[in-house]
């Protein structure tokens, strides 16, 4: 009996561990090795609809430190601990999100994922709060918890029946970079409904320009390609405007 026991004990431990590893971690992010979650807030969720089954994977890459600078004291590097996702608020109705460990919580250095899956029943433009605490080490207090952050994302959930709308080869559309992250090259391509000038400007994360060109696009789809040795390692921001509208993407670029 003891050993039936045991064994039914071993089942039920790999069958609950199972329930919390739903979710596969982005192996280009994995490569890139950046902190952060992913997708970004500007690389935008894909949509779904009432009654569909939805799924999206995110992977999120825990530092081991991180720097504060919380004027007028320097900025101080601090160890990271661990980084918990305390919820995520705004889904629709059907929705849920399942993480690959039990409490959400990941130890410094470490990476991870979660999923937002289910059926949704709820039909609307939903803001998804991913509510997000770091632990760190801090002097003399020891260890203690950093304020919550709030990622947003929007989620657009159509009614039963209805899928993504087609692209309207009439306007200016600009989409998602791929590969992104990326360590040997990525590309943008964008759809222009004629022949114009369009810009490109590129940013890093502290808002300094570091690439900025004028392409003469064609009409209908255009690629901007960007070559291994282009960008340094880190994130960007990546912004084409036609004159009359524009739109910005978050790229990221790993170690080779």
């Amino acid at each position: 009996m003891k050993k039936i026991l045991v064994i039914t004990s071993i089942f039920w431990i790999g069958l609950t561990s199972n329930l919390f590893a739903q979710c596969t971690m982005d192996p280009a992010v994995v490569a890139a090795n950046i902190p952060g979650i992913f997708p970004t807030p500007v690389d935008t969720l894909p949509s779904g609809k009432v009654g569909g089954a939805y799924s999206k994977d995110f992977t999120i890459i825990i530092p081991a430190d991180t720097t504060i600078s919380i004027p007028p004291a320097p900025a101080t590097t601090l160890t990271v601990n661990s980084v918990t996702i305390t919820g995520i608020t705004g889904l629709p109705a059907g929705l849920t999100h399942t993480c690959d460990v039990t409490s959400c919580l990941w130890p410094g250095n470490s990476k991870g994922c979660f999923v937002i899956d289910g059926t949704p029943t709820q039909a609307g433009t939903f803001t998804v709060s991913v509510e997000v605490v770091v632990n760190v080490d801090a002097p003399i207090i020891g260890a203690t918890d950093a304020p919550t952050q709030n990622i947003d994302y929007t989620l657009v959930i159509d009614p039963s029946g209805v899928g993504i709308s087609p692209v309207d080869g009439s306007a200016f559309e600009v989409y998602p970079i791929s590969p992104n992250p990326s360590t040997n090259g990525a590309e943008i391509k964008f759809n222009a409904p004629d022949y114009r000038a369009v810009n490109l400007t590129v940013h890093n994360m502290i808002g300094a320009l570091v690439m900025s060109k004028q392409i003469a696009a064609d009409q209908g789809m255009n690629t901007v390609t960007f070559g291994a040795d282009d960008l340094k390692a880190g994130v960007y921001i990546v912004t084409l405007s036609d004159g009359d509208s524009s739109a910005t993407k978050r790229m990221v670029v790993g170690s080779n």
